[in-house]
């Protein structure tokens, strides 16, 4: 992965965080647990549109898309709990 694609990464986290948030305002208050499970659908949902343009296996494309939405749900949760305390 080359040094571009990790700024992207970067960039694409605080974009997931945005769009959970968002998403967060429009849907019930019971489904707001789910908001992990969302970020990493949308991290792997950008992935896979990013790297089959780039020719990433169907897997590069599931662990980048799941890093990078899995550390969009944990800023999203670490930010959420600072604000609460």
């Amino acid at each position: 992965m080359g040094e571009l694609e990790q700024v992207y990464g970067v960039v694409v986290t605080a974009v997931i965080m945005g769009a959970v948030g968002m998403f967060k305002s429009v849907i019930p208050a019971k489904f707001h647990k789910y908001m992990g499970l969302i970020a990493w659908a949308f991290g792997v949902a950008i992935a896979f549109a990013y790297g089959r343009t780039e020719c990433w296996t169907v897997l590069q494309c599931v662990l980048v898309g799941s890093a990078v939405g899995l550390s969009a749900a944990g800023f999203y949760s670490t930010q959420k709990n600072s604000l609460e305390e």
